[in-house]
C-alpha cells in the first residue's frame, strides 16, 4: 500500500474500499478491518488534499 498519487489510483482505491466495506460490514473483529482502516485513511488523505472545502 502507498499514498494515492492520481485520480486513477483514487478511483481504484475507492472501489477497493467499497468492496471491503461490503465484506467487513460493521464487524469490528473481522480479519480485514485493519486493511479497511488503512485503505479508508488513504482515501481520506487524498480527499483532504485534493477536494478540501474552504
Amino acid at each position: 500500500m502507498r499514498p494515492i498519487r492520481n485520480e486513477h489510483e483514487y478511483d481504484r482505491t475507492v472501489i477497493l474500499m467499497n468492496s471491503l466495506l461490503d465484506v467487513v460490514g460493521d464487524q469490528d473483529d473481522h480479519p480485514l478491518t485493519g486493511l479497511l482502516d488503512l485503505v479508508s485513511k488513504l482515501v481520506e488523505d487524498f480527499d483532504t488534499e485534493h477536494y478540501a472545502v474552504e
